[in-house]
C-alpha cells in the first residue's frame, strides 16, 4: 500500500468521527446563535441541544446541502490530503464561523 492510499483510508476513517462531531458543533452554534438574536426579539428559549442538533440536521436536509459535496473540477490536479483537508475543514469549521460572526454582529449591533 502507498503512501496515498494510506493516508486516504486513515483520512477516510477519520469521517464518520468528524462527521458525528460536525452535527454536534451545528447544536452548539444554533443554541448559541438562538440565544444571541431569537431569545431578545421573539422571547422564546433557546432549544436544548439535542433539539438543536435535530434542528441542524433536519436544516441541512431541507436546505439540500451535504457537507461533503466534491465535483471532479474540485479534486482536478489536487492530492488526497488536500481533498481531505477541504472535507475536514468544510465539516468542523462551519459551526464555529457562524458563531464567531455572529458574536460581531451581536457586538456590532
Amino acid at each position: 500500500m502507498s503512501s496515498e492510499e494510506t493516508a486516504s483510508a486513515i483520512g477516510c476513517m477519520g469521517l464518520f468521527p468528524a462527521m458525528i462531531l460536525s452535527y454536534v458543533l451545528r447544536g452548539w452554534a444554533i443554541v448559541t446563535l438562538w440565544g444571541w438574536f431569537m431569545t431578545p426579539v421573539f422571547h422564546v428559549q433557546p432549544p436544548s441541544g439535542a433539539i438543536a442538533i435535530g434542528l441542524g440536521i433536519v436544516g441541512g436536509m431541507l436546505a439540500g446541502t451535504s457537507d461533503i459535496e466534491y465535483s471532479s473540477a474540485d479534486t482536478k490536479d489536487k492530492s488526497v490530503g488536500a481533498i481531505m483537508w477541504n472535507v475536514y475543514a468544510k465539516l468542523l469549521l462551519r459551526a464555529p464561523t457562524a458563531v464567531g460572526l455572529g458574536w460581531i454582529v451581536k457586538h456590532w449591533a
